[in-house]
């Protein structure tokens, strides 16, 4: 689909429209990365709420177990 108007000079090109109730990208991506990390989110969130509990929650807390959890969805991504 094609549109054009007077206030756009060039051609807008639309993405085709998904499915009605069909997931959209991030929504599969994200759904993926639930399915294959979820001890690495677990030790993650652990590790975020034990440090909030003890008043100790700044940037930086849990950098190692942050640092899995975001090597791991990456893998997932480039899969």
């Amino acid at each position: 689909m094609t549109i054009t108007g007077p206030l756009s000079r060039s051609t807008v090109k639309l993405a085709p429209h998904r499915p009605v109730g069909a997931p959209n990208r991030m929504t599969v991506v994200f759904s993926q990365m639930k399915e294959t990390c979820p001890d690495a989110m677990k030790v993650y969130a652990d590790c975020v709420i034990a440090q909030h509990q003890e008043g100790n929650l700044e940037k930086g807390t849990c950098e190692m177990e942050f640092a899995t959890v975001k090597a791991c969805f990456r893998a997932v991504r480039q899969s």
